[in-house]
């Protein structure tokens, strides 16, 4: 199929019914959940409040005509939560589905709700990972271009997905998860960056766990070190050695 050669063109911003907007998050949503609770309700507290919110970036597809998300999902979802009866602002895209899916991620990136290293480094991949009869759908200075990743993290990408595709292997959704299958295919330890998989299990455990530990760090810090040595047993021991720092003056840990 060939590719639609479209540039991007945004219509004026208009006034938009809530009911001719819809969302495709398969698509057009980068983040590890669809949807954030707290920032949704703090939105909705905009709108109680009388504060304008910034208007909804939409697709206008260019077979359907229909309004897509591509950037104000939480708004979107905030209106409706509150109940608005009114139309609301939106900035109307027409392009193809190749830039729209770029400008979403443009979106995402600079979002008041920024993105983890884990959603940007998930996104970078999916991309790399689309690819139609004439080859990838995006080149790698269109992906460098997003400043996402670095150039060698999207050309590292780029080969991994190579040799998964050469090895019969299904593609993941997931660059923590393309990792770890080449390294299961015995890749060698030249090729294999420990600090990034290191990085991306850390991002993945943060983007579960990671708000209840600082919560409860604030609150009651003894609290959560029983959870650790419950959790980890004797490699809290471990965790005590990496965090020690000898020359301080008090001799207790930064931490």
């Amino acid at each position: 199929m060939n590719k639609i050669k479209q540039g991007l063109t945004r219509e004026k911003t208009t006034q938009v019914k809530l009911s001719d907007i819809s969302t495709d998050t398969r698509t057009f949503q980068f983040r590890d959940e669809d949807l954030n609770e707290a920032h949704a309700e703090e939105l909705k507290s905009h709108i109680r409040r009388g504060e304008p919110l910034d208007p909804i970036s939409v697709w206008r597809h260019p077979e359907t005509q229909a309004l897509i998300v591509v950037d104000g999902h939480h708004r979107l979802e905030a209106y409706r939560r509150f109940g608005w009866r009114g139309k609301v602002p939106a900035m109307v895209y027409t392009c193809s589905l190749e830039e729209a899916r770029k400008l979403a991620l443009k979106e995402n990136a600079k979002s008041r709700l920024p993105m983890t290293s884990q959603e940007r480094m998930n996104a970078v991949w999916n991309l790399n990972c689309f690819h139609d009869a004439n080859g990838p759908v995006y080149s790698k200075k269109e992906i460098v271009a997003l400043r996402l990743a670095s150039d060698g993290t999207v050309a590292k990408m780029r080969r991994t997905r190579q040799e998964l595709i050469a090895a019969g292997e299904s593609l993941p959704n997931t660059w923590l998860e393309a990792m770890e299958m080449l390294s299961g295919r015995g890749q060698s330890d030249k090729d294999w960056d420990a600090d990034a998989w290191v990085q991306a299990r850390a991002d993945a455990i943060d983007a579960q766990v990671g708000k209840i530990i600082g919560y409860e760090g604030e609150r009651c810090l003894d609290a959560l070190r029983v959870v650790l040595e419950k959790r980890l047993g004797h490699r809290t021991e471990e965790l005590a050695d990496y965090w020690r720092v000898d020359d301080l003056a008090d001799g207790e840990s930064p931490f």
